[in-house]
């Protein structure tokens, strides 16, 4: 009888730690991308005007519960990010970061914003093509991210390491063409790619975190399908898995997340939603056989998708839609917020690790 007491009390305490330890890993995040802000100076095309709906989905996330650990804006923060004199802004970044809290209020480093008040949740970016933009007709665009630099996030790449999760923000680049042999639809652009030391810092960082979840974010999708468009119509513009994809060490990069068991790669760019395989076989949200390639449709309709992360596998939700919420309701902070106090390290709540490359 005593010592099944022990073994009794024994699975108690067990099941208690299991318990704790599932409790701790568990945390959540929100993906948004394709925000295409802009600023009321140059409105074409798909475009936010002075970030109305982006704030919708601020006002639908942060009424979350529980409240997301972070959110990630994966790329096309702005319509056209390096506009400068054609477009009379600095980017458009003004009329997203009017939303937004800060620490610092130029050259921000990752964490430095936030979409709550309190600054508890702080939001990540990585760029999009649009955000090399210099112009519309002709499409004109740059290799560099000044303004983007300037107000929203460095012109590199970096992780964060929160609990049990590494996430890997990568810059996908600027538009870019494959030669007219192997591209189908030489009119829809594809990206110029990651570099060699690009994919050394992908794999070495993988490596490093390797007891960790894996999850990488980047603009462009390293696999293309056609999926499910914002009005509930099929796609039909994808000709290929490479059609609008990585020019660059694309077959690299897919080998990269295979052989370090990366559990899902988050893009935009293409205006849908869809999960994918590397083969691109369209898959539930959460198969679990292998990287999860997973496209959400834009931010500017409202569109955002909630990921759960606990000790042993990353949950993709359902893509989410926010454009019924009534206009009445946004409650913009109007201007930048930015408080010494908050860059004070002391005061600072520490978000997790942050690594830069």
């Amino acid at each position: 009888m005593f010592h099944r007491k022990i073994t009794l009390l024994f699975f108690i305490i067990l099941s208690m730690f299991a318990l704790h330890a599932v409790t701790i890993a568990q945390f959540s995040f929100v993906q948004i991308t394709d925000l295409h802000i802009a600023d009321g100076k140059y409105n074409l095309y798909h475009h936010d005007n002075n970030g109305v709906m982006f704030q919708k989905v601020l006002n639908a996330v942060n009424g979350t519960i529980p409240k997301p650990a972070f959110v990630v804006a994966t790329g096309d923060i702005s319509n056209i990010g390096e506009g400068g004199i054609s477009t009379g802004s600095e980017g458009m970044y003004e009329a997203l970061t009017k939303h937004l809290f800060a620490n610092r209020s130029l050259y921000p480093a990752p964490g430095d914003l936030f979409i709550d008040s309190a600054r508890h949740v702080p939001i990540y970016f990585t760029p999009g093509n649009h955000d090399y933009y210099t112009r519309f007709i002709p499409y004109v665009t740059t290799g560099t991210l000044a303004y983007y630099a300037k107000h929203i996030s460095p012109d590199t790449d970096y992780c964060v390491v929160y609990k049990n999760a590494v996430i890997l923000f990568v810059r996908s680049g600027h538009d870019a063409h494959r030669s007219l042999k192997e591209d189908k639809d030489w009119k829809k652009p594809e990206c110029s790619g990651l570099s060699n030391s690009q994919c050394s810092w992908i794999r070495n960082t993988l490596k490093t975190y390797s007891d960790k979840r894996k999850i990488i974010v980047m603009h462009h999708p390293a696999v293309d399908v056609n999926g499910i468009k914002v009005d509930g119509t099929v796609n039909t513009i994808v000709c290929d898995t490479a059609d609008g994809s990585l020019c660059r060490n694309r077959t690299m990069f897919l080998n990269i997340c295979d052989s370090n068991h990366v559990d899902v790669v988050l893009n935009g760019h293409s205006h849908q939603n869809v999960v994918c395989n590397r083969a691109g076989k369209v898959v539930d949200n959460n198969w679990a056989l292998g990287t999860r390639y997973v496209q959400t449709a834009p931010g500017f309709l409202g569109c955002y998708r909630i990921i759960t992360v606990d000790s042993g596998f990353v949950y993709v939700g359902i893509p989410q839609i926010t454009s019924s919420i009534d206009d009445k309701n946004i409650s913009s902070p109007g201007v930048l917020k930015y408080d010494e106090t908050f860059a004070n390290t002391e005061n600072f709540i520490s978000f997790g690790e942050l690594k830069i490359q």
